[in-house]
């Protein structure tokens, strides 16, 4: 019985656990987490040694695509997106997911794209920027406010799109977390014959 007893949980040992175990110690509440399960690349850490804290590790680092995915590639990864954004709501809102679904399938097909709602694009960003991890103030993540400056035809324009972003953001001392999102300068150049570039240190 003993010899049974140890196979089985050396065996509970070797194989991946189903959940994490994660205590929070300042509130005492604790949380089973199965987030990793959705992992796509694996990571840089070695069974005797945590590389967790290299700032630019390979398996993190992402180069700007050679030529843009396929459709069928981008049909994947839109169909993913949307399926998140409508299993973030506590209702389920059936009939529309299915509906923007098929609406996004449909807008590939024609086009080779698709254009995000501005709740789809929040909500995005908002993921990005919790699931960067080498951000150290992703803990506001949820706290993101977005301006919505796709609709931009002139570079007058966009100006008052950045104006009224520091305002929003310094907030008289009390900073708030913000971002623009602008078109791509291809889609730009499509949409109106000019582009505008909007330079940051953080790229």
């Amino acid at each position: 019985m003993l010899i049974f007893l140890l196979q089985v949980r050396e065996s509970r040992i070797s194989r991946c656990p189903m959940s994490v175990h994660m205590k929070n110690f300042q509130s005492g509440s604790s949380h089973q987490d199965t987030l990793f399960h959705r992992a796509v690349k694996n990571q840089i850490c070695k069974p005797k040694m945590c590389e967790g804290s290299l700032m630019n590790p390979k398996t993190l680092m992402r180069s700007v695509p050679s030529s843009p995915p396929n459709t069928n590639e981008l049909l994947i990864q839109a169909i993913d997106f949307i399926n998140q954004y409508y299993k973030s709501f506590k209702t389920s809102k059936i009939e529309e997911h299915l509906a923007r679904v098929n609406e996004v399938a449909c807008e590939i097909d024609a086009t080779g794209t698709y254009q995000l709602t501005g709740e789809e694009l929040a909500f995005g960003a908002k993921q990005a920027w919790r699931n960067a991890p080498r951000c150290i103030g992703r803990i506001q993540w949820s706290n993101l406010q977005m301006f919505d400056a796709r609709k931009c035809r002139t570079a007058k324009e966009m100006f008052q799109f950045l104006c009224s972003h520091i305002k929003f953001a310094t907030n008289g001392g009390n900073l708030r977390y913000i971002y623009n999102a602008i078109k791509k300068k291809k889609l730009c150049h499509a949409s109106m014959g000019q582009s505008y570039t909007v330079d940051s240190p953080q790229g």
